[in-house]
């Protein structure tokens, strides 16, 4: 039997066989089932659809992680994500600054600041930080 989210990523790569182009609204709940499913693995088939048909894929993950961090303790999942993404590539400042102001605003300062130190180590500068 398929999951819905199994059926929701079929009806995804018909529409964009069809030519049609999906946006974010359209692909964020898949997203966020295989996150919470830990389905990493499509998870990441997804982002690289997703860049095959010229999806803002850093965009968009800045956006499933603005909306994951909003959800009531998503903000350990977001973080698990993460861990898996970065190291296959798919991380950004705007990424780095959403988890680490979530982290802050929940009190997990010195997490954030971890997060803040592995982003200075990736090289980015650190006056683009915001919390």
């Amino acid at each position: 039997m398929r999951s819905g989210v199994d059926k929701a990523y079929k009806i995804f790569r018909v529409t964009v066989q069809e030519g049609l182009q999906p946006d974010f609204a359209t692909v964020n709940p898949i997203l966020v089932s295989y996150a919470e499913m830990r389905r990493m693995d499509n998870f990441c088939d997804m982002l690289a659809e997703m860049e095959k048909f010229d999806f803002p894929v850093i965009d968009d993950l800045s956006k499933f992680f603005s909306f994951m961090v909003g959800k009531e303790d998503g903000v350990p999942l977001a973080l698990e994500v993460f861990g898996e993404l970065k190291v296959k590539g798919y991380y950004s400042v705007g990424i780095y600054n959403i988890l680490m102001g979530s982290l802050h605003k929940s009190g997990k300062v010195k997490k954030a600041l971890s997060l803040f130190n592995e982003m200075k180590g990736c090289g980015f500068a650190a006056r683009c930080v915001y919390l």
